[in-house]
């Protein structure tokens, strides 16, 4: 039931019309009031729609809100491409490459040495 103006019965005929169609055209009798019901059933259902998205929106933005200035999440294991550059800097900076081993080690060091983010601070 659509606001409480079409009536089951009148549903099922919708229904069933809809269904028998398969590439037929059929013409379907509405009242004033019926459309009227239908189209407000439409805009509600658009209007709760685009308030979840919004709400999915602001969700998602919302790590990137509660990153501090200065601060950045990484991840807790180190990428291969994390490990290339700690071995291209270290190449670059002392003429010789550190291992995986290493790069590795370093990098779990510093994430543990690493200042806790504490929100009533901010």
């Amino acid at each position: 039931m659509l606001g409480g103006v079409i009536s089951d019965r009148n549903m099922n005929e919708i229904k069933a019309a809809l269904a028998g169609a398969k590439g037929k055209e059929h013409t379907l009798i509405f009242s004033a009031k019926e459309v009227r019901s239908l189209l407000n059933t439409i805009v509600n259902q658009n209007q709760r729609i685009e308030r979840f998205e919004k709400k999915i929106a602001n969700h998602i933005a919302q790590p990137r809100k509660m990153v501090p200035e200065g601060w950045k999440l990484v991840l807790v294991e180190p990428t291969d491409e994390m490990h290339v550059a700690a071995r291209d800097w270290s190449t670059v900076k002392y003429g010789k490459a550190i291992g995986l081993d290493a790069s590795e080690g370093c990098y779990k060091a510093m994430l543990e040495a690493a200042p806790k983010f504490e929100e009533d601070k901010q």
